[in-house]
């Protein structure tokens, strides 16, 4: 779990490649990931279930990435 937060807090706030594109192209997408991300982190510290509610709010701030990367790369090998 922690390699997943460390991962995805390292993919929002230093993008590079694919990902740079993307969240340069959605400004507001970007906003929105760096609040999940940080909701995530605080769930994780604060909450008792931490894991649990971390695993929640990260599960709807990175599949959304993961479908525009994916949407991405499509178009670009076409």
């Amino acid at each position: 779990m922690l390699t997943f937060i460390a991962l995805a807090v390292t993919l929002v706030f230093r993008p590079a490649g694919l990902v740079q594109k993307v969240l340069s192209a959605n400004t507001y997408l970007r906003s929105g990931l760096a609040g999940g991300m940080l909701a995530g982190v605080t769930a994780l510290l604060v909450n008792d279930s931490g894991v649990v509610a971390a695993s929640t709010t990260l599960l709807f701030t990175v599949v959304p990435l993961i479908i525009l990367l994916l949407e991405e790369a499509f178009l670009l090998e076409n």
